[in-house]
C-alpha cells in the first residue's frame, strides 16, 4: 500500500478528509476529496483535489492549497454529510453529498475550473511588452477625471478564460 496524501496542518484540509471520486483529464487523474473545517461546534465542508500522474497513478503531481469550494451551510454533527461520488458530463462536474434529511448537489459548471489549476507548470503570467498597461491619462477630460491623478492597487481576476483587472484610482471627482 502507498500513502498518496493525508490531511495537512494549517490548511483547509487539516482535519478529516474523505475521497469523493476521480475523473480523468488531459492533465492527469484528478482525485476529489472533501474536508471538514471545524469552526467552534460546527463543520464547514470544503472540496479539495490532487492531481496524479496518468502514467503512474501512485505519483502525486500537484495538490491544491485552497479549496475549490466551501459550502454556506454549517453541519452541526460530525457525521452530518457523506460524500456519494462525482460525475463528469460534457464540460461539467457534478459532485454529490447526502445526509439524513436532504442531498446536496454541487455543480462546477466548467471542467476547466478544476483542471487549469493542475497544468504541469501552473498558471503563469507574462509581463506585457507595453508596460505600464495602465497609467493616469495624460490629458484630463470629463470622461477620465476620476482617474487622472493616480492608478494603483491592481488585482487580476481569471474567469471564463479571460483576465480582468480591477484597480483603484484618484482624480478630482
Amino acid at each position: 500500500n502507498i500513502l498518496l496524501f493525508t490531511s495537512r496542518e494549517n490548511k483547509f484540509d487539516r482535519d478529516d478528509i474523505r475521497l469523493i471520486g476521480s475523473i480523468v483529464t488531459k492533465e492527469g487523474i484528478v482525485l476529489l476529496y472533501d474536508a471538514k473545517e471545524k469552526k467552534g461546534n460546527a463543520y464547514t465542508l470544503c472540496l479539495g483535489g490532487v492531481l496524479l500522474d496518468p502514467e503512474n497513478p501512485s505519483r502525486l503531481v500537484r495538490r491544491m492549497n485552497a479549496p475549490l469550494w466551501r459550502n454556506d451551510v454549517n453541519f452541526e454533527k460530525d457525521s452530518g454529510c457523506t460524500p456519494l461520488g462525482v460525475i463528469s458530463h460534457k464540460d461539467s462536474i457534478y459532485i454529490f453529498w447526502a445526509n439524513e434529511n436532504y442531498s446536496i448537489v454541487v455543480c462546477l459548471n466548467d471542467l476547466k475550473s478544476i483542471t487549469h489549476i493542475f497544468k504541469p507548470n501552473g498558471l503563469h503570467l507574462k509581463k506585457h511588452k507595453k508596460n505600464p498597461i495602465m497609467k493616469p491619462p495624460e490629458k484630463r477630460s470629463e470622461k477620465n477625471s476620476w482617474k487622472h491623478e493616480a492608478i494603483f492597487n491592481p488585482a487580476a481576476l481569471y474567469d471564463d478564460g479571460k483576465f480582468h483587472i480591477l484597480y483603484r484610482a484618484i482624480g478630482s471627482d
